[in-house]
Parts: structure tokens; C-alpha cells; sequence
């Protein structure tokens, strides 16, 4: 039998690990930006906050509570005056947030929310150099270990959520994973704590709720401390994770070109599942989302194709293309459309990989080079196609339609390839300079 909840000992214990967690972000966030849905966990956490903040000789950053209005059921207007009386009389900053969830095919209308959601916290924080914590605890990481189990992940799927993490270069913090749900509840009520129920929460059609309604009470009826044993399992493989990590970190400096992409000799070099894991680990590091094992045999598929073969595998927003004896992750690029360029700015192009700036005076545009006839390349007598010039110049098939053309006062001056600029013969008497930005990955 489960021991009763002390809930001011449990609001120290959360306050605890928040603090514990933040003493290991190497840059301290000036602002914590709290997911808060209203549900009993976000509310429990954001009171615990609340209160430390008043009472603690160790004082935390400021609190910023944010509600992610879906739009997904009729009472998530209530939910949001709700939340904003809650922090009200918590004098805590509130803030709500409209987001807009598309219907995409075969993709879950759960997963679309949950992305849409952090996306919009995470703007947040991105503006206000905040960490993001958010109210998810033992029960919650006992649900994504089942689901990465159901979906046949490895290890860093298996190894659920970490306590710190960090998603578009922003903290994320989760002082609750040991904490189950319900003792939270059990410490809200004594708190006599108000929280809204989200009643898709009670929608079996959804994994998640199917787990937390029908299996995991089967489940701790009989095993009481599962959760605690789901929650050390978790902590383990992220410990493993984090040293297997350091190695394949190593394996995939060597392998790695100079532009980023991956040298197929090198990465055929190394074992099978060696080779599994420097792709997967370079993928990361694209912020992309893994392949499945099936996509990821036909990847390492490609490394053996002939020679003039420029094979691709398409994944979920984006593709692994091999081509040159080197393999390249390349996104969807949108239509090239001729705009203005103002100098001193950096040029991010919707329909090229690689930023621009130019420094110096000119009227300047851009088009893309399938648009003009012939290129004279500057100090070359020939001119030529563009298409002869990008053979020349190994530029891959896929980006041939896109690549960049720098008209000034219309003239074409330069082209911008993804490693160089090419400087053509009417900017011989220039007065600018044409560099490209760094877009290297981490190390």
C-alpha cells in the first residue's frame, strides 16, 4: 500500500530538481517559460514554482506561464480563463497562445498537436532566452518507453524522455519524472488545487490514453512500483546512450566531408552497425526525424549502386541522395521566384540550402540561373549554359534548377554554388563583395 503524500514535502522535492537541473545548463535561462495546460501536473508544478519563489533563499528566474490554445474543443476557451484566474492569484506572469492544427494525412492529429505546441513554446523562449519546463512525470515516461517499445525503437527511443534536454538550442527541463501522477493528484487535492480534465483524455482512440485507461492499471495493480523501475530503466539507457554517443561522435567526424555530407568510402569502412549508427547520429544533428530500419537499409542500399547511379531514399521531409561517392541530406526546396536583395543582410532563399550577404552598393536581385541563356565566367573568354557550367562545377543534379543567379542593375554578377561564389565577367569594375554564411553543423 502507497504512503500518504506530505504535498509541501513534494513541492520541495520538485523545486529541488528544478534547481538541481538548472545548475547543469552550462548558460542559466534568464526566464522560465512553463507549459501550462491547466491539467493537475502543470498546475502542481507551476504552484510549487510559485511558491518557492516567495519563500526560497535559493530564488529562481522569473516564471512565465503559457497556455497553447488548439482550437481542438469547445472548451478550450475555459481552460484559458482558467488558467489565467490561476496564475492570477499567483501573480505569475500568464500568457496564451492561438496555434493552428492542420489535418495532415497519416499523421496523427496527437502528434500534429504535440508539435505544433512546442514549436510555439519554443518561439517563446527563443525570445525571451527562456528555459522551457514542462509538467510531465513517471507515468508519462512509463507511457513513451511502451510506445517506443510498440514502435520496435532502439536505444535512445527506449530511453524515453530525459530530465535535460535541448530541442532548436533551448533547455528542457522536467523535474517531475519521478514523481507519479498519482501523487500528484493526491497532493493537489490536499492543496485543495483546482485543474481543468481534458476530456480527449478519456479518447481511446489515441495510444497514449488507451495505455493510461486500460493497460497501465492492469499493470501497477499488480506490480505497484513499476513506474519507479520504468523510471530507473530510462535513466540507465540515457547514461548508456550519452557514452555510446561520444564514440559514435568520433566515427562520424571521420567519416564527415568538408560540406557536411558523409564520404560513402569511409562510412563503408566501418562495421554495419557502426555505419547504422554515423548515419542516424548525422541525421540528428539535421534536427530531422529518424528513419525507420526499412529506410535506413535502403540508405545503406545506396552506398553500393553504380557509379553514374544518383540514387535517393525519401524520408518525412526530406531525402539522402548519393551522389559523387558521397552521401547528402537535402529538403524540399520551394519554387524559385526572382526578388530583391538588400546589401549588409544576410540572404536565407527559400529555394537554396545556403546563406549570403553582400557588402557593398548595387541594385541587386536574384533569379535562379535555368533563367539566362549564357554565363561568362569573370577573366574567361567562353561563355557557356548554365547546365555545361554546373557539370563543371559538380554541382548535384537536384539543386541544378535552383542555384542562385546575382543580377546587379541587370547584369548577372555571380552565381552562388553552396561552397563558392562564382564571380562573372560584368563584375569585373565591382564595388562589393559577395561572401556566404556559415552554416556548418555542431560538432
Amino acid at each position: 500500500m502507497s504512503l500518504k503524500v506530505d504535498a509541501t514535502s513534494l513541492m520541495l522535492q520538485i523545486t529541488e530538481s528544478l534547481q538541481r537541473l538548472l545548475s547543469s545548463l552550462t548558460s542559466p535561462p534568464t526566464t522560465l517559460i512553463v507549459g501550462f495546460s491547466g491539467g493537475v501536473d502543470s498546475s502542481f508544478l507551476l504552484h510549487a514554482l510559485a511558491c518557492s519563489s516567495l519563500g526560497s533563499s535559493t530564488s529562481l528566474p522569473p516564471l512565465h506561464a503559457v497556455y497553447i490554445h488548439h482550437g481542438l474543443s469547445d472548451q478550450a476557451d475555459q481552460w484559458q480563463l482558467h488558467c489565467q484566474e490561476f496564475c492570477e492569484q499567483r501573480n505569475i506572469r500568464f500568457s496564451a497562445v492561438k496555434v493552428q492544427v492542420p489535418d495532415l494525412p497519416r499523421t496523427s492529429l496527437e502528434a500534429t498537436a504535440r508539435d505544433a505546441r512546442y514549436d510555439a513554446l519554443l518561439d517563446i523562449c527563443k525570445r525571451e532566452q527562456g528555459a522551457l519546463v514542462l509538467g510531465q512525470h513517471q507515468d508519462d515516461q512509463v507511457e513513451t518507453l511502451l510506445l517506443a517499445l510498440k514502435r520496435g525503437s532502439g536505444p535512445a527511443g527506449l530511453a524515453a524522455m530525459p530530465a535535460v534536454s535541448t530541442k532548436c538550442d533551448v533547455a528542457l527541463l522536467r523535474p517531475m519524472l519521478n514523481v507519479s501522477r498519482s501523487s500528484l493528484e493526491e497532493a493537489a487535492k490536499a492543496l485543495s488545487l483546482e485543474w481543468v480534465e481534458d476530456d480527449s483524455n478519456t479518447d481511446l482512440r489515441f495510444d497514449r490514453n488507451y495505455l493510461r485507461q486500460t493497460i497501465l492499471p492492469m499493470i501497477t495493480a499488480r506490480w505497484e512500483q513499476f513506474g519507479g523501475s520504468v523510471s530507473k530503466s530510462a535513466e540507465l539507457l540515457q547514461e548508456q546512450n550519452a557514452l555510446l554517443d561520444e564514440v559514435t561522435k568520433e566515427r562520424f567526424l571521420s567519416s564527415r566531408n568538408a560540406d557536411n555530407t558523409l564520404s560513402v568510402a569511409r562510412i563503408q569502412a566501418l562495421s554495419l552497425p557502426w555505419q547504422r549508427a554515423v548515419i542516424r547520429y548525422w541525421i540528428r544533428l539535421h534536427r530531422k526525424p529518424m528513419p525507420s530500419r526499412i529506410q535506413l537499409e535502403e540508405i545503406l542500399q545506396t552506398m553500393g549502386a553504380r557509379v553514374d547511379a544518383n540514387p535517393v531514399v525519401s524520408m518525412s521531409g526530406y531525402d539522402i541522395r548519393r551522389y559523387n561517392q558521397s552521401l547528402f541530406l537535402t529538403e524540399s526546396l520551394s519554387r524559385p521566384e526572382p526578388q530583391k536583395v538588400t546589401p549588409g543582410t544576410i540572404i536565407q532563399l527559400p529555394w537554396w540550402p545556403i546563406a549570403f550577404e553582400i557588402e557593398g552598393q548595387g541594385d541587386f536581385s536574384v533569379v535562379a540561373a535555368h533563367e539566362i541563356k549564357r554565363l561568362q565566367v569573370l577573366n574567361n573568354p567562353l561563355a557557356k549554359t548554365p547546365g555545361k557550367w554546373f557539370k563543371e562545377w559538380k554541382v548535384p543534379p537536384w539543386l541544378r534548377n535552383q542555384v542562385p543567379v546575382i543580377i546587379d542593375k541587370e547584369h548577372p554578377v555571380a552565381v552562388i554554388l553552396t561552397d563558392k561564389i562564382i564571380y562573372l565577367s560584368a563584375a569585373q569594375k565591382a564595388q562589393y563583395i559577395i561572401r556566404l554564411v556559415d552554416t556548418a553543423l555542431p560538432e
